[in-house]
């Protein structure tokens, strides 16, 4: 978990004790623009495991990663293989294969559809 969340987007305000209420919303659009910024911020970054094969030319997108500060998530693209390591070298140890090369692209900024 982060060290922030949602919650401190409130300004601080806490409801009174006993009192069934939630947190005052703070104008819809100032709430977006906080929470847009808290997202960009702790947003992982994306990346591709991109497979070269000696025997063949060219080369294809093996899997899809997220690289949070601690840890990495990987998924192929063919969905068989998941993964959590503690560092991006040692999943790409996990997925060697004889007479290939894994190549990282870690992609742009992506913008919402």
């Amino acid at each position: 978990m982060s060290a922030k969340d949602v919650s401190d987007l409130h300004d601080g305000v806490e409801p009174e004790v006993g009192s069934t209420s939630s947190l005052p919303a703070p104008p819809p659009r100032a709430f977006e623009e906080r929470v847009q910024a808290l997202v960009d911020e702790e947003a992982p970054r994306v990346f591709a495991l991109v497979r070269e094969y000696d025997e063949r030319p060219g080369a294809h997108v093996h899997a899809w990663g997220m690289a949070f500060p601690d840890h990495v998530e990987i998924v192929s693209t063919g969905g068989g293989v998941r993964m959590s390591m503690g560092t991006l070298d040692r999943a790409l140890a996990g997925l060697r294969v004889p007479g290939a090369i894994n190549h990282v692209f870690w992609a742009a900024s992506v913008a919402p559809l």
